[in-house]
């Protein structure tokens, strides 16, 4: 079974179990396309333990969900920054031009023909998408995902190809 994050529990909400909670999709509602949650435990031969939600929803500015499990803040105070994962063959297929951002991590990235670095993150700021490059020499270098920068993305291919670069360096 492979696990991908979905999200991660920040600190306990409240004093009834509840956690402040980030996820990791455009709309919550794409929740409820996976029937199983985990997060790490290091006590279970497998390294991970399924988790049950009682319900999540938005409340100051955040998600906030109650767990089954938890009953009281010490409890919920132990999931402190866990992430919590789905199975990957629960990930519904997707539209063409279309990826989640775990198909373009560690992609090589070529520009001007030559390779240039690989995809280490996505970084989404307002409507706008980022890809973080670690470059040959080390460095990283946040490129906006457009096709001024970014003519063509070819996962087919596996490849990441760039132009107009000497802009951003």
């Amino acid at each position: 079974m492979s696990l991908l994050p979905i999200g991660k529990l920040i600190k306990p909400y409240g004093l009834k179990g509840q956690i402040k909670t980030s996820w990791f999709v455009d709309d919550i509602k794409e929740l409820k396309a996976f029937s199983r949650f985990y997060v790490v435990d290091k006590k279970q031969k497998k390294g991970y333990r399924e988790v049950f939600f009682e319900k999540t929803f938005f409340r100051n500015g955040g998600f906030i969900t109650k767990l089954k499990e938890v009953e009281d803040r010490t409890q919920a105070d132990l999931l402190r920054n866990t992430e919590v994962f789905v199975e990957e063959s629960e990930f519904p297929k997707l539209k063409t031009n279309v990826f989640y951002i775990k198909d373009v991590l560690n992609l090589p990235v070529y520009w001007k023909k030559h390779l240039f670095g690989y995809v280490v993150n996505v970084i989404t700021i307002a409507s706008s998408n980022l890809l973080l490059i670690k470059m040959e020499n080390g460095r990283e270098l946040a490129v906006p995902f457009n096709n001024r920068y970014i003519p063509k993305l070819e996962l087919k291919e596996k490849a990441v190809y760039a132009e107009n670069i000497e802009e951003l360096l």
